[in-house]
């Protein structure tokens, strides 16, 4: 392992994660080993993102061509839910968490170790190989991203690369067909570099996130990863029946919010140990889950392992009936340290000595952060967020039950599409 006193060169992962774009980058007129100018960058071409109210033969037949492999996204469960339980658990208050853009960010650092590390950090990803992720990944990039009138997911990540870090033309063309990265040739010397990732952070947020990122002379690259999703509820909440009421804090005190309000006759939920869930459709394919702990359960309860994380947003026994949803209007931000997680899981070989061989020919790499922002917020009008969800809006019914989510007291939440969590997060306090 390094130590604190060592002064070579060495690189800097930031993944950056908030309501974000999908971006992607075309890098040409780099050999193995040579970098493109300097000062210069290289800037994404975007899928085309069809339309399938405007042409649904062609958005089907290109989505036939984009088919991810089933198992790849249940493969993914374990890294989901085993970075998301860490995550939650160790928040202070209130945390919204992208694992698709941390994996995103991952996957991409991945494809340029190679050995031990390789292993490692694949295994982590709960990945079969390198081929089955980077070409599965790609495919599911074409699928997720969204841009038109009414939603938008855009998934965006860049390479801001040093003067004195030569990265391999493999590596590179990967970057650009795969994630769909744009890469930047800059001087971390000069404190404008600094200024200009943060701008790009805020660019690809739309202005939810706007990080300070601080460069020095030591760093060889910055991996960056956003997220943005914005959609509207396929039925939204009427502002005239938002009212005020209190939520109930876990420390027994409560803070007055303004709450949304709607009922359905007849709408899906799901009941099961110490939680009732329910969703609500996004007019773009996607879905907003709540699970609301019944009275006297801990929000904390969901998080005593991976498996009942996983239980409480996707298991519990079907229903058809009246749902009654009284949800917060609310905006959260959050910051999370995603090198002490993994430290703690056990992965360690990327931030020590690990092999970054598929990278570069440089020596002595290894990576001194990764952390991740995110933030979310919800109106009347639809959902803003660094995630997004997948669940299908359940069709009518005959009821055979009721439910009412009155969602007053620490709840859960994630935002799912495609069968992807863009976003898992917990609101402590809507306040």
């Amino acid at each position: 392992m390094k130590k604190a006193g060592w002064k070579q060169k060495k690189t800097a992962v930031l993944c950056g994660l908030a309501l974000l774009a999908m971006s992607g980058a075309l890098l040409g007129g780099c050999g193995k080993g040579v970098q493109s100018n300097q000062d210069s960058a290289v800037n994404p071409s975007y899928p085309e993102g069809i339309d399938s109210d405007k042409d649904w033969e062609k958005w089907r037949e290109y989505m036939d061509n984009n088919e991810v492999d089933p198992s790849f996204i249940e493969e993914q469960a374990d890294f989901v839910f085993t970075t998301a339980r860490e995550l939650l658990a160790a928040r202070e208050e209130n945390l919204v968490y992208s694992p698709t853009s941390l994996y995103y960010a991952l996957a991409l650092a991945a494809s340029g170790t190679e050995g031990e590390t390789a292993e490692e950090l694949y295994r982590f990803l709960g990945t079969k190989d390198r081929e089955n992720a980077e070409e599965n990944a790609g495919k599911l990039y074409r699928t997720l991203y969204c841009d038109n009138s009414i939603g938008q997911l855009r998934i965006a990540t860049s390479l801001w690369v040093g003067r004195d870090l030569e990265l391999k033309k493999a590596f590179l063309k990967t970057a650009s067909e795969q994630f769909y990265a744009s890469i930047h040739n800059v001087d971390f010397s000069d404190e404008k570099t600094g200024a200009e990732m943060g701008k790009w952070v805020q660019e690809n947020t739309k202005g939810t996130i706007a990080p300070e990122i601080k460069t020095d002379s030591q760093q060889l690259m910055h991996l960056m990863n956003t997220i943005y999703f914005y959609d509207e509820w396929i039925d939204r909440f009427s502002e005239s029946k938002t009212k005020k009421g209190d939520f109930h804090l876990a420390d027994g005190t409560a803070v007055e919010t303004d709450f949304m309000n709607a009922a359905f006759g007849s709408h899906g939920y799901s009941e099961g140990e110490g939680y009732v869930r329910s969703a609500l459709g996004l007019k773009e394919s996607g879905s907003m889950v709540f699970v609301l702990p019944d009275e006297g359960v801990s929000i904390d309860s969901f998080l005593e392992s991976p498996d009942r994380l996983r239980e409480a947003l996707e298991s519990g026994e079907s229903h058809m009936g009246e749902v009654v949803f009284k949800v917060p209007k609310f905006t959260s931000d959050s910051r999370s340290d995603i090198k002490e997680m993994m430290m703690k899981l056990g992965i360690t070989r990327i931030f020590e000595d690990g092999d970054f061989s598929g990278m570069t020919e440089q020596k002595d790499i290894f990576i001194s952060s990764i952390t991740q922002n995110g933030h979310i917020g919800i109106d009347e009008k639809g959902v803003e967020a660094s995630a997004f969800t997948d669940i299908t809006y359940a069709g009518a019914a005959l009821p055979d039950g009721r439910a009412e989510m009155i969602l007053d007291r620490p709840f859960l939440y994630g935002i799912k599409k495609n069968g992807v969590w863009l976003f898992i997060g917990i609101c402590d306090n809507p306040v």
